[in-house]
């Protein structure tokens, strides 16, 4: 990921309903509401956390997302 790029923690629920966890790269003092509705792809990596422990473990392999399937985004509070 870049040094240029904030990482931020989402969960992306699309129309069919099916809802996963992703680490997307937004750029540093963006106006999120701004720049989602911009996007048609964005590049997202899958993340899961191991049980109980903050350990998370990355996807090293990049989806890319059609913004046209995606009815929300919502932030993770870690």
């Amino acid at each position: 990921m870049s040094n240029l790029s904030n990482d931020m923690e989402v969960i992306i629920t699309f129309i069919d309903g099916a809802r996963f966890q992703f680490q997307i790269e937004v750029p540093p003092n963006t106006d999120l509401a701004q720049w989602f509705s911009e996007q048609v792809f964005i590049t997202a990596h899958e993340f899961s956390r191991n049980g109980h422990t903050p350990d998370l473990c990355v996807s090293p392999q990049a989806t890319y997302i059609n913004m046209a399937n995606v009815s929300q985004i919502r932030e993770l509070s870690v």
